[in-house]
């Protein structure tokens, strides 16, 4: 069997790989029956002479493939006919902009897993980067309480090779008082509440942190049950019925927009779900919140003034509250500063790339090549069909004439 590496074609470039150079050695001394292909590609945090002495062969052409592992999404006329693609095609919930993309997989025939639907048997994730968009997406926020303060000065978290380094620069610096809440409890909030508890902050239960206790930096992590209520004001029910059945609950956050200095977002959000808030509350005399890291980057979701990602070259614009329009970042003392990059990892990508391919091996590597049942569960489509869990994708893959098979 041969797995192939693609070139990535996102723009700005992406540097992320699914493995690195010594995974690939590692996997190859298991499998002496395997093959490596690596498209080259420039950009890649790992040079194409690594993966060649890692005993991968390097080529243009990746024809005859088994498997052909990406990281972002592709350009959908470059879809191969019959190519089986591992990527994250962003289209599970619908995205406008990768319409086109599941598309063309459709009518080439193609097969697309998404590396956001292999799951176990509880349907928990196995191979993700959210901790390093967690610990990218902090950082970012961390410096942009620097910035608005004008209290201490941070690297932007490219400029780091690594946490360590960026931790280093974070000690002593002046956080005094400044409050953070942090949503999620997955992969993303424990990314980003290592670099808090590493800058120094203390973390407060959800009612302490309500009540203005803490002298010192601080954060509170909030959970589903922190986040939302049931709309009747019954008890709550478990995550599991909220998830269900969102368009029940009503949002809890609205206390926190005045005890809140920055929101880091690590929660999933999903359609009928609440939002966090209004973006005319974050314009009340009351409201505390001026930063917000919005790692989660859902357009109009969670947080609904993020109408666009922005890029690792600029991260950060203002809303102004009032109005809603978009505005150059620290503008003034009424604005809301914004960080919404939607590619986080790949700004630490030699760690993330480790992080990632050590999951993608350790928990998915022999189902993948034996097309196990964690593989068929994870395909979207297949020889031009969605899979029967993908049905619900068949209207947003219409055509205009037609729904696709």
């Amino acid at each position: 069997m041969v797995i192939a590496i693609l070139r990535e074609q996102k723009e700005p470039a992406e540097r992320r790989a699914p493995l690195s150079p010594k995974q690939v050695a590692e996997m190859l001394s298991r499998r002496p029956n395997l093959a490596v292909w690596v498209q080259p590609c420039p950009n890649r945090c790992f040079a194409d002479t690594e993966y060649e002495a890692a005993g991968a062969i390097v080529r243009e052409d990746l024809a005859g493939a088994d498997f052909l592992l990406g990281i972002k999404e592709r350009k959908p006329d470059t879809i191969a006919p019959g190519g089986h693609y591992h990527i994250f095609s962003h289209t599970i919930k619908e995205q406008p902009a990768n319409r086109r993309l599941l598309q063309a997989v459709l009518e080439r025939g193609a097969r697309l897993t998404d590396y956001e639907t292999i799951t176990n048997d509880q349907g928990l994730r196995l191979v993700a980067f959210g901790y390093f968009a967690g610990v990218v997406g902090a950082l970012h926020g961390l410096r942009m309480v620097g910035i608005r303060l004008g209290k201490f000065d941070l690297k932007a978290p490219k400029d780091y090779g690594n946490l360590e380094d960026a931790l280093k620069d974070l000690d002593g610096a002046d956080l005094q008082g400044v409050r953070v809440v942090l949503t999620g409890t997955g992969r993303v909030a424990s990314g980003a509440a290592q670099v808090l508890i590493g800058a120094g902050f203390t973390k407060l239960p959800p009612a302490a942190f309500l009540a203005g206790e803490g002298e010192g930096p601080v954060f509170a992590q909030l959970s589903s049950q922190d986040l939302y209520a049931p709309a009747d004001g019954s008890a709550w029910q478990g995550s599991a019925s909220f998830y269900a059945n969102p368009e029940q609950y009503v949002g809890r956050f609205a206390p926190y927009l005045q005890q809140t200095d920055l929101l880091i977002t690590g929660a999933f959000w999903g359609p009928g779900y609440p939002r966090l808030f209004a973006t005319e509350d974050l314009a009340a005399l009351s409201c505390r919140l001026r930063l917000i890291a919005d790692v989660s980057c859902d357009m109009e979701g969670a947080v609904p003034c993020t109408r666009r990602a922005s890029t690792i070259e600029a991260p950060y614009f203002d809303i102004d509250p009032c109005t809603g329009h978009e505005l150059p970042a620290f503008s003034g003392a009424h604005t809301v500063t914004m960080m919404t990059i939607d590619n986080l990892p790949t700004e630490m990508p030699a760690e993330a790339t480790r992080h990632f391919g050590r999951q993608l091996l350790d928990s998915f590597l022999d189902d993948m090549l034996a097309d196990g049942p964690i593989a068929r569960r994870a395909t979207i489509a297949q020889n031009g069909y969605l899979m029967p869990a993908y049905q619900y994708l068949a209207g947003y893959a219409a055509q205009e004439e037609e729904v696709l098979k």
